[in-house]
């Protein structure tokens, strides 16, 4: 077959006639298509790898979840060496926390600085606590608020509230009662109760924003659901100085502002 094929096209059969550039233009295509192709595979082996990867750091959650932190540490530091960006964040926990193995400040940073890079917000949280509490670094207010912004502008709650409590004790910024309104705001509406309870304490004491017991009791009040004494606390001093229509009032603000999920209130 294929000698009858060759001696046909040799004698003058027609068959396919390209032009240089035809010719070249195929062989273009067929390029491209070989390049395309081994994209393909590559994109295929490293989503393999991936959920590999992946499989492995949701097991070392699991023992972590267990209280077995150093089977844990033992599954995330090679995924952490192959770049996986949440491994190297949790990594960087255990050590700061002394979880499964001694506190270590200086390898808690690297872990968390390699994770940062990659975007993680947890991992950005943990540098700006380490700026802010001086732990294997020099302390510094200012570094401590960019990392916080970092892991705040990904919508991470406590980054959030960190930056409005800089803001409003003027750690690191200019003390601005607006602006920790503001990041206070974004923070409880995720749900998250010391910014609830710090809005209530701003109501309350008319701190960039007018005076209003009725809000500070609804902000209190939905804190103290999640839990926070404080606000329990506060709640019952705050009664004492209000009318009946006042706590009506506030009440049902409350009420409104957990049926919204905190947001708008």
């Amino acid at each position: 077959m294929y000698r009858a094929r060759l001696s046909g096209m040799l004698s003058g059969a027609s068959g396919p006639n390209f032009s240089m550039w035809e010719y070249i233009f195929m062989k273009k295509n067929i390029t491209v298509f070989l390049f395309l192709l081994t994209l393909t595979m590559c994109f295929f082996a490293l989503n393999a790898r991936s959920e590999s990867l992946d499989k492995s750091f949701e097991k070392a959650i699991e023992e972590g979840n267990k209280g077995r932190f150093v089977k844990a540490r033992k599954i995330l530091k090679p995924l952490a060496k192959q770049g996986h960006a949440k491994a190297q964040a949790t990594l960087g926990s255990l050590y700061m926390n002394g979880d499964g193995v001694s506190v270590d400040y200086h390898k808690a940073y690297k872990w968390f600085k390699l994770a940062a890079d990659q975007n993680v917000a947890l991992a950005q949280y943990n540098l700006g606590l380490m700026y802010n509490m001086g732990h294997g670094v020099a302390e510094n207010q200012k570094t401590a608020v960019s990392w916080f912004r970092l892991a705040a502008n990904q919508g991470y709650a406590v980054a959030q509230f960190n930056i409005g409590t800089s803001y409003l004790k003027g750690r690191g910024v200019d003390q601005d009662y607006s602006v920790a309104y503001n990041w206070y705001t974004k923070s409880a509406a995720q749900g998250f109760s010391r910014a609830q309870f710090n809005l209530g304490w701003m109501h309350y004491k008319g701190l960039g924003i007018p005076l209003d017991v009725n809000r500070a009791y609804m902000w209190w009040d939905i804190s103290a659901q999640q839990g926070d004494l404080k606000a329990k606390g506060n709640l019952t001093e705050i009664t004492k100085d209000m009318t009946s229509d006042d706590l009506l009032i506030a009440k049902k603000l409350a009420r409104e502002c957990t049926e919204k999920k905190y947001i708008s209130c």
